[in-house]
């Protein structure tokens, strides 16, 4: 390494620790004939217990490997809980459409509706946030979850052209061991993938068509806004200003119909998130 070496941090604590051994050694060695005296001894009995620095080294292994355990255990945790409330979300919505349809009573219905739209509010507040706090593993979790979508469709299809005749049985196995094989990879992806930058989100935008000239209009006009929980980003009747594109949390839109017209209006409130705006 050079003269690198001396810089790094690692190395000096081996550097120090190799003198301190070889100063205990030099100590041990001299007055090893002689017969010491009390203040002597503890000195060396000092020297000796300092050599228990040399186990100091094993921490940089140890230590890096217990956080990548640990920072494992949190992904998958915070993983389970992003996939717990974003179903407790869909069942309330499922849940809301059946007593709907099987209460017998209005006023019942009403009242468990209510009670249902307050807790999946606050389920949506806590995916907010968590996509505020954690956007690396909600992008994994979105990410392995579009993938398993394809993944079914593409299988149902395929039973459908099988069942049709259009699909040879065999061939059609094949294509199912193939989807089988894929599914079982989207396994092993990593826990946490990279949330996309303000730059990047620009350029999957479907409108902007991948519009160099588009793009770089927009970066010259956009600036990245970050907000808290129920900050308001427009109410009623507020003339827009611009276009807001949500790089991480989410927001919650709220309609007043106009009574002289079929136009409804937005009243945002944002989730912790994290925005671009862009300004005409």
């Amino acid at each position: 390494m050079g003269r690198a070496y001396i810089f790094h941090r690692w190395n000096q604590l081996e550097l120090v620790i190799i003198t301190v051994g070889l100063i205990d050694i030099m100590i041990i060695n001299i007055f090893k004939p002689l017969h010491p005296t009390y203040h002597m001894i503890k000195t060396i009995r000092v020297f000796r217990v300092i050599r228990l620095i040399r186990v100091l080294p094993l921490l940089k292994l140890v230590i890096s490997r217990l956080i990548n355990l640990l920072e494992k255990q949190i992904n998958k945790q915070l993983t389970f809980r992003y996939d717990i409330v974003k179903g407790y979300v869909q069942g309330e919505e499922d849940t809301e459409y059946l007593i709907e349809q099987i209460s017998g009573h209005e006023t019942i219905s009403k009242e468990i509706s209510k009670i249902m739209e307050k807790n999946k509010q606050d389920a949506v507040k806590e995916l907010g946030l968590m996509q505020s706090h954690y956007p690396d593993i909600v992008t994994a979790v979105k990410t392995k979850q579009k993938v398993h979508t394809v993944l079914n469709t593409a299988t149902e299809t395929l039973k459908e052209l099988i069942s049709s005749g259009i699909v040879d049985k065999n061939e059609g196995a094949k294509l199912q061991k193939m989807i089988l094989q894929k599914k079982k990879n989207v396994g092993t992806l990593p826990s946490t993938v990279a949330s996309p930058t303000a730059e990047g989100l620009l350029h999957s935008i479907s409108w902007l068509e991948n519009e160099k000239n588009q793009i770089e209009f927009m970066q010259k006009k956009a600036k990245l806004l970050c907000y808290d929980d129920e900050d308001v980003i427009c109410e009623e009747r507020e003339m827009p200003q611009g276009i807001h594109l949500i790089i991480s949390g989410m927001t919650k839109v709220s309609y007043v119909y106009c009574s002289k017209c079929i136009v409804k209006f937005p009243v945002g409130s944002l989730k912790g998130n994290k925005m671009l705006e862009l300004s005409f």
